[in-house]
């Protein structure tokens, strides 16, 4: 009998842990749950709504789920990426797509009593099972969720930080452990204006208007680096082939399409930090070993 006693909370600690779902927008709404969360709330009152109705199968809540991320999949050799779909996050407000079905009209006009949003969320889940690849950062988890408008940034991430305190089996096995960076609502604000990405691309913008126009204002061959930007002269070259080569011009060719590979798959591997673009990425180079030296042929007879 003492032994029995002794066992109960490791016993109820395993059955906690093994009903934590995987789901993050799952285990947020089984948090409101517990009494030890507040629930007065008009996030907390909705997110009961929703676990309510998605108990209930009502197809509005089925949609909210099913446009989530499930998350905490693919994490050996995976991107970490589970956005779920914003659209169907859409579709639990507004009606998507009516006129393109004419069967299950219910699944569509199931609108929610209260209003959604799709967020992103940014888990930090550090765990030594995960390969890293040479020249890739670290990554975060982006996961979407689908939530109530009412759900505000403070009190959404205070709620999944408790979501993740509790770790279902998953997360033992693979010794995760989950840590909210941040959320977000991925939308367009001004500080977008005042970013250093979007200065730079007005300056380049404004850098290559102001060389167009000085090409055309100052007289041909006062500068070399002007006339490559004077637009008359360029597309008169497109039909103009009596000074051209055309072997050059097919180098010229071959060589720009593969500088456009080497560019779209370094970039490719640079978002995506899977085995499978790695894979792919080192086969191309592997097997068509000509594509860095025709890099090297277009820069000598630009």
């Amino acid at each position: 009998m003492l032994k029995l006693l002794l066992l109960l909370p490791v016993l109820a600690q395993a059955l906690d842990s093994s009903f934590a779902s995987s789901s993050l927008l799952e285990g947020l709404t089984q948090l409101m749950l517990s009494p030890s969360t507040n629930q007065t709330t008009r996030c907390g009152q909705e997110l009961l709504a929703l676990h309510a109705a998605w108990q209930q199968h009502e197809a509005w809540a089925l949609k909210a789920f099913d446009a989530s991320g499930s998350g905490y999949a693919n994490i050996l050799m995976g991107d970490a990426h589970f956005l779920g779909s914003r659209v169907t996050c859409q579709a639990v407000n507004q009606l998507v797509l009516r006129y393109y079905t004419s069967k299950q009209q219910h699944l569509l006009d199931n609108l929610a009593p209260f209003g959604f949003d799709y967020r992103v969320v940014y888990v930090n889940a550090t765990t030594r099972f995960k390969l890293r690849f040479l020249h890739t950062p670290t990554t975060l988890m982006h996961i979407g969720l689908c939530v109530p408008q009412s759900c505000e940034r403070d009190e959404l991430e205070q709620l999944l930080r408790q979501t993740l305190a509790v770790q279902p089996l998953e997360h033992q096995y693979m010794e995760l452990q989950p840590q909210l960076v941040y959320t977000k609502k991925p939308q367009f604000v001004g500080r977008f204006l005042e970013s250093r990405a979007f200065r730079l691309l007005i300056t380049l913008l404004s850098i290559v208007l102001l060389l167009t126009l000085l090409s055309n204002v100052l007289p041909k061959g006062w500068s070399r680096v002007l006339d490559c930007f004077h637009v008359p002269s360029n597309w008169q070259r497109l039909s103009d082939s009596s000074k051209e080569i055309a072997v050059i011009n097919g180098l010229r060719v071959v060589g720009a399409i593969s500088m456009l590979i080497l560019h779209v798959t370094w970039y490719s591997l640079s978002v995506n930090h899977t085995a499978g673009t790695l894979k792919a990425i080192t086969s191309l180079w592997l097997h068509h070993s000509y594509v860095p030296a025709m890099v090297e042929v277009f820069f000598t007879i630009r």
